[in-house]
């Protein structure tokens, strides 16, 4: 028996348009046809028509000349939480044009550009399809068609732009709203997840600006390729054997809050850059070797590196003590703070090169925004998928994770009802993988292991519910269980969410996501057989 047999829903990084990260199971379909004759007939009685319309003929037409908003109508046609496709033909003058979903929920309101017409969604009522014209509308529709829409392709929504790195290695900037398929770390691809964050440097490709304070150091703009593919990395030279050598882009700072400060630099004569925050007491400043790519010391942060685009990205996280200016200082070694620089002076002339700076508040980097005169903010990915209630099975399944948390504080991904009222969820919790099975507000089952996911640890995890019969499970081990409490009536669950059900978001990179419709256990599902199966789903 293959896990595959049971499997309902399969999101991998995969294909993608703007809005919409694409499930590989199941494959989209359309249901029976739930709109009579809407073809128009001649002497068709599916539909009522209201003043200044005349169904006959193959459409729905309107001369203009009703005195108020009208259209036509047909009873029963649309189930409450289920997922439609509307398509239908438009002719007209141009001017406004409504659909309703039984007179309460309005799926468009909007001219029309003629020709075909689709709009997928879920109702959120039970009842009629109302199409309703302004009086000044004259035009026909045709070929007028519901059906029932089942896909478990992702919406995705994040109203800004951002960067990921490509399958090239190539840090590339994204549209609106596109999911980010991101190959950083090599290997296979993942869906980046982040949450939502400003970098408060001003100009963080362009080192010549004013805005940068240099000291004993010029800069020759766009003088090799970055990390981004083109030429537009700058070259920082030494004009002076002795001193600071340094660039810095000063900004404000809370005393209390973490921030994370990174640069891409490649070496040219010089191989050592030193990161710090200079308006803080004790510094938090870190020194790099961006020949070697190896941290040569830290002092009051975290530091890490790693190469992309050929560049190595050095970053450091700390705290700040104190509130007052903040100099995101970037700058060459040199003999002064002996433990966290080089113990050598650089020479005049010597080289190296930078691109991509950030200051972001917050305990760890994210992606690299780019800025040009201001700060700029990109939004929190968001990932969702609702009225699927065909592709859950309510009463047993399996929701398992290939992933890695760059939150562990509380970050869940779930099955659910639309809110927090009712959930399956997985996910971390102060280090810990936390399960929960919550219905109509009571919780049902509550598994908890501390102490066993880090940050950036990929996992592969899984919760099993089942009356009575609940287990969670990470890395091929059955690490919790709970084996007294209901699972969910039939019905409850119909969407899948990048949260808890309406807060605590995942924050991180998601390899794959499966739901299964049983608990993974033979006929008549036995616990023997599940535990063999998940104990193979979630191996390593």
């Amino acid at each position: 028996m293959s896990l595959l047999d049971d499997v309902s829903i399969v999101v991998t990084p995969n294909g993608y348009k703007a809005g919409e990260l694409y499930a590989v199971v199941p494959v989209p379909t359309e249901g029976a046809e739930e709109v009579t004759d809407g073809d128009f007939p001649v002497g068709t009685t599916a539909w009522t028509e209201g003043a200044g319309w005349d169904i006959s003929g193959g459409s729905a037409n309107s001369d203009g000349s009703q005195s108020a908003a009208s259209g036509f109508t047909q009873s029963s046609v649309f189930t409450s939480g289920k997922r439609y496709k509307l398509s239908f033909n438009i002719t007209s003058n141009g001017a406004d044009f409504k659909f309703w979903v039984n007179g309460t929920q309005n799926i468009f309101s909007t001219s029309l550009v003629d020709g075909l017409i689709e709009y997928t969604f879920i109702a959120s009522a039970t009842g009629s399809a109302y199409f309703e014209a302004t009086s000044t509308f004259i035009g026909s529709i045709s070929n007028v068609s519901v059906k029932e829409y089942t896909a478990a392709d992702m919406d995705v929504t994040r109203a800004t732009a951002a960067t990921r790195v490509d399958e090239n290695g190539l840090i590339e900037v994204v549209a609106d709203n596109v999911p980010r398929i991101d190959y950083s770390g090599g290997g296979c691809p993942h869906i980046l997840a982040e949450p939502m964050r400003t970098n408060l440097i001003t100009y963080s490709r362009d080192f010549s600006n004013a805005a940068w304070s240099k000291t004993n150091l010029t800069v020759t703009a766009d003088s090799i390729t970055s990390p981004d593919g083109t030429i537009n990395a700058d070259e920082i030279t030494a004009n002076n054997a002795t001193g600071n050598f340094s660039f810095s882009d000063n900004t404000s700072a809370t005393s209390g809050q973490d921030y994370t400060q990174f640069i891409y630099a490649k070496s040219g004569t010089y191989n050592y850059l030193w990161i710090g925050d200079r308006g803080d007491s004790p510094i938090h400043s870190a020194t790099f070797d961006i020949l070697n790519g190896t941290i040569l010391g830290s002092s009051n942060c975290t530091a890490s590196i790693a190469l992309i685009g050929g560049f190595y990205q050095c970053k450091i996280t700390y705290t700040r003590t104190n509130t007052g200016t903040q100099s995101g200082q970037f700058s060459y070694g040199n003999s002064s703070h002996s433990t966290d620089r080089p113990n050598s002076l650089v020479l005049n002339g010597e080289t190296m090169y930078v691109w991509g700076a950030q200051l972001e508040v917050g305990s760890y980097a994210t992606s690299y925004i780019p800025t040009s005169g201001s700060t700029v903010t990109r939004n929190q990915d968001q990932f969702s998928r609702d009225g699927i209630s065909s592709l859950i099975n309510s009463e047993e399944g399996v929701l398992f994770l290939e992933c890695s948390f760059s939150d562990i504080s509380n970050s869940y991904i779930s099955l659910n009802d639309g809110s927090t009222s009712s959930f399956c969820w997985v996910g971390v919790s102060g280090g810990g993988l936390y399960s929960q099975i919550r219905w109509g507000g009571v919780t049902r089952a509550d598994m908890y292991v501390g102490g066993v996911v880090s940050v950036n640890q990929n996992i592969k995890c899984a919760i099993k519910y089942k009356d009575n019969d609940f287990s969670l499970w990470l890395n091929g081990s059955k690490v919790a269980t709970d084996t007294s409490g209901d699972s969910f009536p039939s019905g409850t669950l119909n969407s899948l969410r990048f949260d808890n059900g309406a807060s605590n978001p995942f924050y991180g990179k998601v390899k794959q996501l499966q739901v299964y419709k049983t608990a993974l256990g033979g006929s008549p599902y036995d616990s023997v057989l599940s535990d063999a199966r998940l104990a193979a789903l979630t191996s390593l």
